[in-house]
């Protein structure tokens, strides 16, 4: 009952939003028989209220905190794979694999669990390039909004502030190029510029 509650009042809460996009579709436009989105994990919150419903499936830690998140997007709507970069990692990116195989979207916030900020793990670069598939890689800025004193900088846009949600898509061609150590600095290079004008990152 309590997350049935809370996911209202998320939905609610995010309804009052002024949403906008540079592109009109680009979840369904740019991976429509599946794919990997990345994000960095403070932008969580308004990336997962703005793209329900959209066959994305995304990867939340097996801490407690990660199970009481689970519980929540259970009620918005998400089905999610459980582990991380520090527990049930082996088992996150074997069930991210079949999720891509079967059509759907796994999302990775890549600096997550624990940090550090802004820093992107390797796990999504390397499903990338194991599947032969892009990346969309998505942003947010808003105004007016809250960042939290927390390790990853988190966003609360707040109610009826202008929320941007930004994307770059990168091919599988330019996925599979390159060194692997290469390839994921250059990716987190691209995640860190298309989230330029935040107004909270890059001190990271």
């Amino acid at each position: 009952m309590w997350y049935w509650f809370l996911s209202l009042m998320c939905r609610l809460y995010a309804y009052t939003w002024r949403v906008s996009t540079q592109e009109k579709n680009p979840v369904g436009d740019r991976l429509s028989a599946g794919g990997i989105i990345i994000c960095w994990h403070g932008d969580l919150f308004p990336l997962l209220m703005t793209h329900r419903n959209q066959n994305i499936v995304p990867i939340v830690s097996r801490s407690s905190d990660g199970e009481l998140l689970t519980r929540l997007l259970s009620r918005l709507g998400y089905e999610c794979i459980r582990g991380s970069s520090s527990v049930g990692g082996k088992e996150a990116f074997a069930a991210a694999q079949k999720v891509v195989a079967q059509g759907s979207i796994v999302a990775f916030a890549v600096d997550g669990p624990k940090g550090p900020p802004f820093q992107l793990k390797a796990g999504a670069v390397g499903l990338a390039r194991l599947l032969h598939c892009g990346l969309l890689a998505m942003a947010v800025t808003a105004s007016p909004c809250k960042y939290f004193a927390s390790w990853d900088k988190f966003i609360l846009p707040w109610p009826f502030a202008k929320v941007r949600l930004r994307y770059l898509y990168l091919t599988e061609e330019s996925m599979q190029s390159g060194q692997f150590e290469q390839k994921r600095l250059e990716v987190e290079k691209q995640l860190r510029n298309l989230s330029l004008g935040s107004g909270r990152l890059l001190d990271g």
